[in-house]
Formats: C-alpha cells, sequence, structure tokens
C-alpha cells in the first residue's frame, strides 16, 4: 500500500518583488501517515493553487537537512496536478528534506512555495553514503539561476554560503576562491562563466550577501507530500500497477471515477467542453469487443454523455455513443472495433456508480480495484540487510524497554577523536566522540558529568548550543527547549568509564549505561511449573463493551490506536465488522465492508448477497401467507422470498448440472408477475419499478466470540489483558436450497430459518 502526503503549491515568478523569506511553507492537504526508511512506495502530491499557468513538466529539488544530500529528480503530471514517488535511495536517506518544485514554460523559470516532510529511521539503518551526483548539482545550479537572475557568477554549495556570511570581508574572499576551484573539477559546463567570475567577483559578493537569505531560505524550506506516482515520465526504476504485469485492474469494472475531470463534457467532435453538471474519465484502455457500460445497482435516474473513442495513440477517432438516461435496465451494450481508449461522462453526484466492463466480464456494480495474478510473499531475513545488525532494533523502536538512568553508552564512540565542530572531528589521541547523537527530551534538566565537548543540536538540525570547556572533568547542566533535541559529547578516554548524562541538576551515583524492562510481562503459561492462577500485572489492551459495539484501546509506539469494531453489524448480513480506526482520537480509517466474502456465481458472504433476485417496489396486497409462492412474467418463473412494506424480493430460476452445481442469471421480469401457484393474494404484481440487488441474508448458523487471554467477554463493561481473538463463523446458503425451501413452505420466512437450509460452504474468520 503507498503513502501519500499532498500539497497545495503556489508559484513564485523568478521576478518577484517580494523577498522569498516571506513566503511560508505550502498547505498541506493530507497527512495522515508517516514515511519511515523500510517504506516501499512513498508518494508525493502537488495541487496547483494557480490556474493561469500550464506547465507540462516539471522537477523536483530535494535536499536532506541531516546530511545535506541534495538530488533533483524529474516529476509526472496527471491531469492538473504533478506528482513523484519518492526513490528508493531517497527514502535510505532519514531525517528531515525540504524541497520546491522547479517548471519551465516559454523559457521563463518559475519555482514553487517550499515544503518540507521528515522520513524515520524505524529500524536504526545505517546512514547511507550521501547523495551528490554531477546531475543534482546541476539541476541545482539551474534551480539557483532561476531563482536570482544576478547571480550567474557563482554556484557556491549551501556550506560555504553559511561559512561566508559568518565570516569577515578577507574570509568571504578565500572562501570564494575555495568554491572557485571545487566547482572547476565538478563543472566543466561552468568554465565560461568563471573565467569571468573575477572580473565580477565584487558586483557577484554584493548579490551573494543580498540573495543568501532568498537562497537559504528556499534550500533550508523544504518539504514532501504523499500517494502520487504517474504513469508519463515515470522512472524505470519506479512501479506502479500499471507498470507491472502481475497487477492490474479488476476486469469486472475498469473505470476509476478517482481519476475523473469535474465540470467537462464533450462536443460531437470530442473537444472538452466546460459544464458544472459532469465529471469525466481519464483515458480508459479498451480492447475489441463488446462492452457493458452504465449504472446497474443505481435506483435514481442516471444518465450518460457523449463517448468519445481514440485510437492507440489516444488520437480522436468518432463518438462510439451519445450516451443514454436510464429507467429501468440503467446499461448499454457498446461495440468496439479495435483496441483503443474512451472517455465517459456522468452527472457529478452519480460518477461513482458507474462500471465499464466487458460484456464476458460484467457481473452488476463493483468498485474500480486492482488485482494480481501471484501472492508475493517475503524473502527470509527480507528487512534490508543479511542479518540483524548490533543495535539495529534500539529502545526508540519498542514499547517495553526503557532505557536506565546513564544515558550515555561508553560503547557507542569513536576512540581518539575529537570535535572540531559537531559532528565533523579530527584525529586526537587520547580523546573519544559519540557515534549517535544522544535524544533528549523537551523541557528537560540533564547534567553531564566528566565531559570535555558538547553540542546541543535542535531536532531539525540547527546548532543551539556548544561549548569545547577545556576541562576533562567539567560538569555541565543543560535545559533543553520546547521541543526535543540532540546532543553530542566528546571527552577523554580515561573519563570513560566514569561519564554519565543524566535527568536532573545534580550528579547522582553512577550507573552504567543500561536497557531495563520495566513492563515485560510472563503468562503462567511461560514459566515451568506454574500454574494459570499466578498473578500478572495489568495487560495494555484495554476493551470496552457496549451492547455489539466493542472498543478496542492500546499503545502504539508511543501513541494510542482505538480500533472500534461490531459483533454483529447493523448491516444486512450482521456479521462482524471493523467500524472505524483512530489514532490519537483522530480518525484515520473508515470501514463499512472490511469483511470476507467468497465467490460462488456471484459475490456472496459477510455484507455480500445472492443477487439473482428481482426487487419490485411500489404498494402491493402481499402478506405472509404468500411467502414460497410461484409467479410468472410469461417466461420466466420467480419465486416470492421477502415480504415487505412497499417491497417483494422474488428469487429467479436456477439449474443444477450433473455434478450438483447450482447456477442462476440475474434477470428481472419482461413484463407484470401472474400467480401460478401457492398464494393466498393473487392479484398481478405491477414490476414497472423493478430493479436488481443482494438477497439478504444470504449466510446462516452466524456466531461471534470475543475472547480476551483465552475468556469470552459477555457482559458489557471495561476488560483489559494482553490478547483479544475474535472468533467468528456462518455457512453460506445454497441458492437452490433457500428457493426450494420457500416453495415447500408456503407462509414461512426462509429467514427465520437458515439453519433448516442446506449451505454449500463454511466461513470460519480468526
Amino acid at each position: 500500500m503507498k503513502k501519500r502526503k499532498t500539497y497545495e503549491i503556489s508559484v513564485i515568478d523568478k521576478t518577484y518583488s517580494k523577498p522569498i523569506y516571506d513566503k511560508t511553507y505550502s498547505k498541506i492537504i493530507s497527512d495522515e501517515t508517516k514515511f519511515y526508511t523500510s517504506d516501499t512506495a512513498l508518494e508525493l502530491g502537488f495541487e496547483l493553487k494557480e490556474t493561469e499557468y500550464t506547465f507540462e513538466n516539471a522537477e523536483i529539488v530535494l535536499l536532506n537537512i541531516n546530511d545535506r544530500s541534495l538530488v533533483t529528480r524529474p516529476v509526472s503530471k496527471v491531469n492538473n496536478d504533478f506528482v513523484y514517488e519518492i526513490d528508493d535511495d531517497i527514502t535510505a536517506h532519514y531525517g528531515e528534506w525540504r524541497g520546491q518544485l522547479r517548471f519551465e514554460q516559454s523559457g521563463e523559470i518559475y519555482v514553487s512555495s517550499p515544503f518540507k516532510f521528515r522520513i524515520e529511521n524505524d529500524l536504526s539503518d545505517d546512514r547511507p553514503p550521501q547523495l551528490s551526483d554531477v546531475q543534482s548539482w546541476v539541476s541545482l545550479k539551474r534551480y539557483a539561476d532561476g531563482l536570482i537572475e544576478e547571480l550567474k557568477q557563482a554556484v557556491l554549495s549551501v556550506e560555504v554560503i553559511e561559512n561566508t556570511l559568518n565570516a569577515n570581508e578577507t574570509a568571504r574572499q578565500n572562501q570564494f576562491e575555495t568554491s572557485e576551484q571545487s566547482r572547476q573539477t565538478t563543472f566543466e559546463t561552468a568554465e565560461q562563466e568563471r573565467q569571468s567570475a573575477e572580473q565580477g567577483r565584487v558586483e557577484a559578493e554584493k548579490v551573494r550577501v543580498e540573495g543568501y537569505r532568498e537562497v537559504r531560505n528556499v534550500i533550508d524550506n523544504f518539504e514532501i507530500g504523499e500517494n502520487s506516482v504517474g504513469t508519463e515520465n515515470v522512472k524505470d526504476s519506479a512501479i506502479t500497477p500499471v507498470k507491472t504485469d502481475f497487477v492490474y485492474p479488476n476486469p469486472q469494472n475498469i473505470y476509476n471515477f478517482k481519476t475523473n475531470v469535474d465540470d467537462v463534457r464533450f462536443s460531437s467532435n470530442g473537444l472538452e467542453i466546460s459544464d458544472a453538471g459532469y465529471s469525466s474519465s481519464d483515458y480508459i484502455k479498451v480492447e475489441s469487443g463488446t462492452y457493458i457500460i452504465g449504472f446497474p445497482d443505481s435506483l435514481d435516474s442516471v444518465s450518460l454523455f457523449r463517448m468519445p473513442f481514440y485510437d492507440e495513440n489516444k488520437t480522436f477517432l468518432n463518438i462510439i455513443s451519445n450516451g443514454s438516461t436510464f429507467a429501468t435496465s440503467r446499461t448499454i451494450e457498446v461495440y468496439f472495433p479495435q483496441s483503443g481508449y474512451i472517455r465517459v461522462t456522468t452527472m457529478k453526484n452519480t460518477k461513482h456508480l458507474l462500471v465499464v466492463a466487458k460484456k464476458e466480464n460484467f457481473d452488476g456494480f463493483h468498485e474500480f480495484s486492482w488485482t494480481q495474478d501471484i501472492a508475493a510473499q517475503p524473502k527470509v531475513k527480507s528487512v534490508g540487510k543479511n542479518e540483524l545488525i548490533a543495535r539495529s532494533v534500539g529502545v526508540n523502536e519498542t514499547d517495553f524497554i526503557e532505557k536506565g538512568k546513564n544515558l550515555f553508552d561508553k560503547n557507542d564512540v569513536s576512540i581518539d577523536t575529537f570535535y572540531t565542530t559537531a559532528p565533523t572531528t579530527t584525529t586526537l589521541s587520547g580523546y573519544y566522540t559519540i557515534d549517535n547523537p544522544i535524544l533528549l527530551k523537551a523541557n528537560t534538566t540533564y547534567t553531564i558529568n566528566k565531559v570535555r565537548q558538547y553540542y546541543l543540536f535542535s531536532y531539525e538540525g540547527s546548532l543551539i548550543e556548544g561549548n569545547n570547556t577545556g576541562n576533562n572533568n567539567e560538569t555541565v547542566t543543560i535545559t533543553t527547549p520546547n521541543s526535543d533535541t540532540y546532543i553530542y559529547i566528546a571527552g577523554s578516554t580515561s573519563n570513560l568509564d566514569d561519564t554519565q548524562l543524566e535527568v536532573g541538576t545534580e550528579v547522582t551515583t553512577y550507573e552504567p549505561y543500561s536497557n531495563r524492562f520495566p513492563t515485560l510481562r510472563i503468562s503462567a503459561s511461560q514459566v515451568d511449573g506454574e500454574s494459570d492462577t499466578t498473578v500478572k500485572p495489568i495487560g495494555e489492551l484495554f476493551i470496552e463493551k457496549s451492547g455489539e459495539n466493542f472498543k478496542l484501546t492500546s499503545d502504539l509506539f508511543g501513541e494510542k490506536i482505538e480500533i472500534n469494531t461490531e459483533r454483529y453489524s447493523n448491516r444486512d448480513s450482521g456479521v462482524f465488522n471493523f467500524a472505524s480506526t483512530k489514532l490519537n482520537d483522530k480518525v484515520i480509517q473508515n470501514n463499512n465492508d472490511d469483511v470476507a466474502p467468497i465467490r460462488t456465481f456471484t459475490t456472496v458472504g459477510a455484507n455480500h448477497g445472492y443477487t439473482t433476485i428481482a426487487i419490485v417496489n411500489g404498494a402491493h396486497d402481499k402478506t405472509k401467507s404468500d411467502l414460497g409462492s410461484r409467479w410468472t412474467d410469461g417466461t420466466e418463473t420467480f419465486t416470492l422470498l421477502l415480504v415487505e412494506t412497499n417491497k417483494l424480493t422474488f428469487g429467479n430460476s436456477y439449474t443444477t448440472d450433473s455434478n450438483g452445481v447450482t447456477t442462476a442469471v440475474r434477470k428481472l421480469p419482461a413484463s407484470n408477475l401472474s400467480h401460478v401457484s401457492g398464494a393466498t393474494n393473487t392479484t398481478i404484481v405491477n414490476t414497472s419499478n423493478s430493479i436488481t440487488g443482494q438477497l439478504y441474508p444470504s449466510i446462516g448458523n452466524l456466531s461471534i466470540a470475543y475472547e480476551l487471554d483465552g475468556e469470552e467477554i459477555t457482559e458489557d463493561g471495561n476488560y483489559d489483558g494482553d490478547t483479544l481473538v475474535v472468533k467468528e463463523s456462518y455457512k453460506i446458503l445454497d441458492y437452490g436450497a433457500i428457493v426450494d425451501f420457500a416453495q415447500n413452505n408456503i407462509g414461512v420466512n426462509y429467514a427465520e430459518n437458515t439453519d433448516k437450509i442446506a449451505g454449500i460452504v463454511k466461513i470460519s474468520n480468526t
């Protein structure tokens, strides 16, 4: 599953008059998940706020604040938006990333408002080498030229600019010369500009100082969104459903309304026309043959508009259909003489009900989805390394391990090194520097004993405080700001066994670095010789039962996750259902059909039922005494299965082959229904308002139990424990047995006697 962040961006013209450091970050539209280095499908989406621009392509410039990796990559355009799938080599570089989109139109360069995002290192992977390919620097130069037209004489690294502004004029002059030398070896294409740099250096110095805040702010104010990979201009290394041979659209509906363009329909010559009431699809690939297009499950009057047909190069051929307004069948058959593409148009309020499927694949309404031919299985030890290395799963990745009093680990150091400015080190015998910075909590006071150097950084990587005390045995007390920070420390190797970093204002008794297991629980069954009566601490899974609703609450990596479930849901079949999921009281998923169906000759089980029925809406005189009676439209026989106010449900006829396999075809009455046998009230049934639907119930013998640590929860109340198991079972009724039971038991409701009707398979879900 892809993770996505989506932003609304604004174009900044290179001729702007307002300083860029007055600009704010791009508005984030969707940000409901975190990115991790172990993720394989991270996407960014960008929606352009201004409508007057018609950019056809773009590239993204990204900077990692922690290790200064800088890259430029192409971005795909999807409809009127831009999307980018984060490449694997970028995902491996954890920490904060910042970025902008760069556009080119009619020779002019434009850049977007800045954005930023973060990639978490959930397995404490070693940071890979810095990304610094030549193409990235060439793109950076083009990017800088687009921002400040005057800055043509010098292309300096961000580090050079920072050092230059913090030094005096002489230091800036020397740094410029160093940068010029570095650029000679890196950018051969800039040779002519560099030759003229000496003459324009004085002017460039002035431009550089004035423009520094603009360039620095642009590069420092980077972020990334989510869920955005297109099919055009996508990198060869990217894997999307379109670029695989094992993932493909479900053939029962190849139309995806989520890619529609609203407020658009088509003229008779295939041109787009603005119309606020309509919604038009993206290009849909079709093969030569007959297709079913329409709204098979809609109860309202619905309509299609003109349908353009294109060849395989997406060149307009003709209008294949002028559409229809449906009142009864709600579908049309369309023949395509050759393979190509179509675009379909419907009203905006019914676009989610449309089905496009080849005739042999059509089976009523199905939502668009991707499917696959193979079952993917992970390789052994496929966590990114051949073996899990030492400290690969740290304290921050567990919820049962906590650090001891001393946060300084003497085994996580490099010997004979000393900080110039952390994290940069130099060789110096007799001293050590730590390999990994230590995370400190916000608004907390810490004391370090026997330390020579310390450097405190913000979570984003900016230096807050640093000092070389000049004393190997110094004691330092610091208080962190309103956010988490990191600290680097260094000292004499002779003090490795005495150095201590701890919470508080005083130096307490030395304690070696350690990890503790304060809440690690062992159940009675895990201890040899112990009985189940062994007392154990309260579990960390909390269940609240209220009627048929069960709310599950637990800790998830330091955050609260809440899963709401229904034992017998209020949906038609009344099976177990996940209702919603919350993270820190914010809904992150609404589940309304996350249950297990099975394929018979239609989709049945859980919240689905047989579709080989006809529903007749409208007033009638039928009662329970008429259940099981038979009726005909002159050709087919229909059996009355359910009687409700203003609604009758008839079962279609069925056949059974030599192997005992029952099949039926979904078919509506061709005319009004006349009585054949079994009914008390025999007046003709008016079928002018008949529709298809699903038969409920189509299952029987439903049983659902919630067991917490082996004991079933039966009474309302609050419970806690370690493991909750939900056991559900039911049988899928045989369609033929349903019809037979109704016909053989006139006046008896089959829905109240499902235990007496044969099943074709038993479903057990745990």
